[in-house]
């Protein structure tokens, strides 16, 4: 199963999996960010997800597309690792209801390193005049079920972190995974996870 959230260099275009739109109270944060300079050590991702689904460890990846004049587009994957460190939960500001939790992911150094090469290649065609353009999207790829799988709705909830927000901004609010036509097969299929 995949949720997406992204957001697009020099505008705002977030989504998550197509099927739903950035509050407009997120709206004025999230054009402060600036791709091209932000402090990708600082870069926070997070899912409020019901309990009984939970990302796999190795199925959530950041999605760089670049778009540079005379090369055409590039697709590239970086590794995203889930932080443990309480604060990093607990600055999310959201309310955690019972039956929820939430995931909160950075770069890996290797993410990071591989997201400023291609952050400079994009700075380097603009200043040699080309027209040039990167956008990220959060992809939580792999899931597994914890439980079984409650009836009703199946919220989920993600939101972005960055050097000039400096606070968590909701992407995407309590979205029902089971009335999305493009999550219900995927949650037909999801598999039990294999640890605790």
């Amino acid at each position: 199963m995949k949720l997406r959230l992204g957001w697009a260099a020099l505008g705002v275009a977030v989504l998550l999996s197509g099927c739903a739109t950035v509050p407009l109270s997120s709206i004025m944060a999230l054009s402060s960010i600036q791709l091209e300079t932000t402090d990708l050590a600082q870069f926070r991702a997070a899912m409020r997800l019901p309990d009984a689904l939970r990302p796999q460890s190795d199925g959530v990846r950041l999605r760089a597309v670049t778009d540079i004049e005379g090369t055409g587009e590039m697709v590239e994957e970086f590794a995203l690792v889930a932080v443990s460190d309480p604060a990093d939960g607990a600055e999310t500001g959201q309310r955690i209801d019972p039956g929820y939790t939430m995931y909160v992911f950075a770069l890996s150094p290797e993410g990071r390193a591989g997201l400023e090469a291609t952050r400079e290649a994009i700075v380097d065609a603009r200043a040699a005049g080309k027209h040039g353009s990167l956008s990220l999207s959060v992809a939580l790829d792999e899931f597994c079920a914890a439980s079984p799988l409650p009836s009703g709705g199946l919220y989920a909830t993600s939101l972005i972190k960055t050097s000039e927000t400096g606070h968590f901004v909701v992407l995407t609010n309590r979205v029902d995974m089971r009335s999305a036509p493009e999550f219900a097969g995927a949650l037909d299929r999801v598999k039990p996870c294999t640890t605790p």
